[in-house]
């Protein structure tokens, strides 16, 4: 059995107050998350960089503490292929998107949107496991204070997760 390794992101920014993850539609109409394959010798985390970059390009900014794998199967040349994709969270502060010769287009879309039209169930996890790991963070001005937007929030202390768990990669 061949094995092959992705890895990507799960892109947001926020548009009018509302989170809002990126999608790129696939050739054969399916959208999904930026992502492609782990050269030889490269981090999944600098892949999911540079595919970003390569298929959107958009500088992001990754978040730590939050690395979701998926495992599917299937053929290529009558030959089955094991596909471990690695996808990370990662914030579009500004930019517009450009994209890739790979993609007939993209597009920004709120939480319930984007869940309903991510491609593959796999993907729509990953996407749910964002969603609820940005929810625990959106405390006033913990996610900013992690990105360095802003110092500590107004009457409180540093939040109560660890330094470890949070940072700018």
């Amino acid at each position: 059995m061949l094995e092959e390794r992705s890895a990507g992101a799960i892109v947001f920014r926020r548009i009018n107050g509302v989170r809002n993850y990126l999608l790129l539609k696939y050739p054969s109409g399916y959208w999904e998350f930026p992502k492609g394959n782990v050269e030889p010798g490269e981090s999944p985390i600098d892949a999911a960089r540079r595919e970003v970059m390569e298929e959107t390009g958009l500088r992001v900014r990754f978040i730590e503490g939050f690395e979701r794998r998926i495992t599917y199967y299937y053929r290529k040349g009558g030959q089955l292929v094991r596909k471990e994709v690695t996808f990370f969270l990662a914030e579009a502060p500004g930019g517009e998107v450009r994209v890739s010769w790979e993609h007939q287009g993209y597009k920004w879309a709120p939480y319930e949107e984007a869940l309903r039209d991510v491609g593959f169930e796999n993907s729509r996890k990953v996407l749910m496991d964002a969603e609820d790991f940005l929810k625990r963070l959106e405390g006033p001005g913990v996610l900013d204070y992690y990105l360095g937007r802003r110092g500590v929030a107004p009457g409180r202390g540093p939040p109560r997760i660890s330094a470890s768990s949070w940072a700018v990669c």
